[in-house]
């Protein structure tokens, strides 16, 4: 288990427990039913720590019976009590069992029955002499195995809370961020910082200076409440409340906000977000709302989704990372819908925003990517090549391919969902990227070969980052363009823009690779068609469709240019309608085919030329009436149909280094009757 999944599982104990403490309504059955049919925590030790002569500390230690060590979760109760801290064992058993979160050791301090601690004396008091406060007491006895032995002191340490709890947790991780890794905040009222014109005009802290939080990359900070929740009768709602902490809190510290579209102000709806907390903390992404909901009964049904429908989702990091502002759709009912995800990253990994997650049978794990086959990586090419595979919908991992060629899918409305490249080569570069990915927003980057994204979620793609690493990684650059849904291919980027879109809920579909030495342009070839009914289309480049396809529609004329190669020229000739083969050949950029005499291309033939022409092969693709999409034919051979009267519709042309693989199947690229 890794230190991020042990901390989740601390945290959800603790969260567990501090929903107890709350001590609102909340029914429960007798005989509890777990998924496994094990009790993971039977029992809860109170321990009393007298302190000086005149002040003693109260706290509950709920642990899990297995042996082991666990992260530990300090969970601050709001202004209805500590509660019935057994109710937090049996949440914690049934979440445990589920095996949707990892256990954690949760620490429940008491800080008053029915008032709460509305001066905060628990964090910031000191007592008598010594200089510490009960929260400084706690965390020595966390850390010295006082308080449990089953805690794994290496494992970050979370606080959470509700309600005045939440104000309680905001205020620890900054007491204590030297040793408090991840804050939640579930419901907060507004004792925190002054929120005029809502609530108060007061609070613990006045100045977002004094608001500094652990500087660990890997902590999570977590907002939260319901969009119609109100609070003692405020009717400014938690909503609000979570909303304004959010945006006061310094850029260099992330918080992610997620307001629940239901939910009153009492335990149900605490063990929601406790449950929610815990899940983000282990697993970097937020559940859905219904697997929220499920987690506040006894009888835990395992989600068939782990969808996350976030309306309102708020990320704040520090140092150049992806921004992320993303608005779910509103859900139904059944699945409802949170207010908004944003996300600002300031560090150097893109941080984790949330929206709608989709369905999952556990927890989010990491996908795993194939290795590139013997054929991508011993081609004969350039001194840099990279190759590159995704995970597409309804097919999986694709095999991978290389230098310019298209990965992915065009014209069927299928998403990427991961990605993974390499990079080949003698000299010292290597290649990281991330992706933003449906209810996730930008997850953190991997390296060489890793697998970015999501696999078994149906989370779609929706933007994308690469850069080269090692000490070469100054003389080349990475180009890469994607097909984005409703879009269609967009322009190259490099060496770490954002390629894709964020908040517009739209998929990524195709993608596009290249590593060129410092300052090449990454277009090599360009080329336009003229097409029935609509005349003469826009140029594309290096392997992107020229033309139509599904409209019944002929190709009747062509151009075709090499314009990024020294030294490399290009020559073709067409098939065309009740003409047959064009008995000279076009050169570099003039015109194939015939226009205004409604006759339509049904084969062609390209062909580099010029004195580098060696160094490159030339691969063309084009759709065919009734035939649908050849295999890939190079270097001058035929490619379509003859003797059958049908039109060719569609094109797609490449140039790659000699010796490169095709960029796909080779079979069937002519057809002769």
């Amino acid at each position: 288990m890794n230190k991020r999944s042990t901390i989740t599982g601390a945290v959800i104990t603790l969260m567990v427990a501090a929903l107890f403490i709350i001590a609102l309504p909340f029914s429960r059955k007798s005989d509890p039913v777990y998924a496994d049919q094990t009790v993971h925590y039977s029992a809860r030790r109170t321990v009393v720590k007298q302190l000086n002569s005149s002040n003693s500390m109260t706290y509950y230690v709920i642990e899990p019976d297995n042996a082991g060590t666990y992260p530990a979760v300090i969970m601050f109760h709001g202004t209805g009590g500590v509660g019935d801290v057994s109710d937090l064992e049996a949440r914690a058993n049934n979440w445990m069992a589920s095996g949707t979160l990892d256990p954690v050791v949760f620490i429940v301090p008491d800080i008053g029955p029915n008032t709460g601690d509305k001066s905060h004396h628990f964090n910031k008091t000191k007592i008598g002499n010594t200089d510490k406060t009960k929260l400084d007491f706690l965390i020595d006895d966390i850390y010295s195995g006082a308080a449990s032995s089953k805690i794994d002191t290496s494992a970050d340490l979370s606080v959470a809370g509700f309600s005045l709890g939440g104000c309680s947790s905001l205020d620890a991780g900054i007491r204590r961020n030297d040793v408090i890794v991840n804050v939640g905040a579930f419901s907060s009222n507004s004792l925190f910082y002054p929120n005029p014109p809502f609530t108060v005009n007061w609070g613990w802290y006045m100045d977002p200076s004094q608001i500094v939080y652990s500087s660990d990359p890997d902590a999570h900070r977590f907002l939260t409440a319901s969009a119609v929740e109100t609070t003692d009768g405020n009717p400014y709602t938690s909503k609000k409340t979570v909303e304004f902490y959010a945006s006061i809190m310094p850029a260099e510290y992330s918080f992610t906000t997620y307001i629940f579209s239901s939910g009153y102000h009492n335990s149900e709806l605490l063990y929601r977000e406790l449950y929610m907390y815990l899940y983000f903390i282990q697993n970097d992404v937020l559940p859905s709302e219904e697997q929220c909901r499920s987690a506040t009964y006894d009888s835990f049904a395992t989600p068939t989704t782990v969808s996350t429908t976030a309306a309102t989702a708020t990320s704040t990091t520090a140092a150049p990372a992806p921004t992320t502002t993303t608005t779910a759709t509103p859900a139904t009912t059944v699945a409802p819908t949170v207010a908004t995800a944003q996300t600002t990253a300031a560090t150097a990994t893109p941080t984790t925003a949330a929206t709608a997650v989709p369905t999952e049978t556990t927890s989010v794990t990491a996908p795993i990517a194939p290795a590139p086959s013997a054929e991508v990586l011993n081609a004969t090419r350039s001194p840099v090549s990279v190759n590159y595979s995704t995970h597409v919908q309804n097919i999986g991992w694709q095999p991978y391919v290389a230098d310019g060629v298209m990965a992915g899918t065009e014209g069927q409305s299928l998403r990427l969902e991961a990605m993974a490249i390499n990079i080949s080569s003698d000299m010292d570069l290597g290649v990281r990227y991330c992706t933003h990915v449906q209810n996730i927003g930008w997850q953190d980057w991997v390296y060489d070969g890793a697998a970015a994204g999501t696999e078994g979620l149906s989370y779609r793609l929706e933007g994308l980052k690469i850069e080269l690493t090692g000490s070469d990684a100054e003389n080349y650059d990475i180009y890469y363009r994607v097909h984005v849904q409703n879009i269609g291919w967009m322009d190259w980027v490099s060496n770490g823009q954002m390629a894709g879109t964020e908040g517009q809920s739209l998929r990524l579909e195709g993608l596009q690779i290249k590593v060129l030495p410092k300052g090449t342009s990454p277009d090599i070839i360009s080329y336009n068609t003229h097409v029935e009914n609509i005349g003469w289309q826009s140029y594309v480049t290096d392997g992107v469709m020229a033309g139509t396809t599904g409209q019944s529609l002929r190709l009747e004329g062509i151009h075709i240019d090499v314009t990024g190669l020294e030294g490399v020229g290009v020559e073709y000739r067409t098939h065309i309608q009740n003409i047959g083969w064009e008995e000279g050949w076009t050169a570099d950029g003039g015109f194939s085919g015939t226009e205004g005499q409604s006759l339509r291309l049904e084969a062609i033939e390209i062909r580099l030329t010029g004195e580098n022409a060696s160094q490159y092969d030339i691969y063309y693709k084009v759709h065919v009436q009734n035939f649908g999409w050849t295999g890939w034919a190079s270097d001058g051979a035929s490619c379509g149909s003859a003797g059958y009267s049908y039109r060719l519709e569609g094109i797609e042309i490449m140039v790659v280094p000699a010796g490169s693989p095709a960029p796909g199947s080779t079979a069937n690229a002519f057809y002769q009757m």
